[in-house]
């Protein structure tokens, strides 16, 4: 394989791309995010024998080959992932089967990944503001209400 078509990943706060050459072939979000996993296979070294999976909402899959260029970058993003699990993946990395190791899966529908893998500023941060701003405003509106309770009680 050239070069120009070896696969590469690039990503940033905001998704995986796949490419080969210029091409972009596969990308997902970080915030359709479902499933992070490892697909292994039974070919052993002479193969393709480790892939990440980044599986999302709507069929979304954008599987990253171990060979791809940019691989290692992606592995030391995704373990910095809260609730991945590590120990499964060093599963995956010892299995010789044809497998699917699920590692991490979101805890909260609503929370995406991105919260905790953005720079200081960016997306990841404009993200965290609002899920807070949220939760202060849930609280607030309970706490009213429950001023509210006591005086008519009072």
């Amino acid at each position: 394989m050239s070069a120009s078509e070896q696969r590469r990943v690039e990503f940033d706060d905001m998704a995986v791309r796949i490419l080969r050459g210029e091409l972009v072939e596969k990308e997902i979000q970080w915030i359709q995010a479902d499933e992070i996993s490892v697909l292994t296979t039974d070919t052993g070294p002479a193969g393709e024998d480790f892939c990440l999976l980044l599986a999302g909402r709507g069929g979304r899959r954008c599987e990253v080959p171990s060979e791809s260029e940019g691989f290692k970058a992606l592995l030391d993003r995704v373990f910095q992932i809260p609730g991945f699990d590590h120990l499964k993946f060093g599963e995956a990395c010892r299995s010789a089967d044809s497998a699917r190791f699920v590692c991490w899966r979101p805890r909260q529908r609503r929370w995406p990944p991105i919260c905790c893998i953005g720079g200081a500023f960016g997306p990841a941060t404009v993200w965290s503001a609002v899920c807070l701003a949220g939760t202060f405003a849930v609280l607030a509106l309970v706490v009213t209400a429950i001023v509210e309770l006591i005086r008519l009680l009072v």
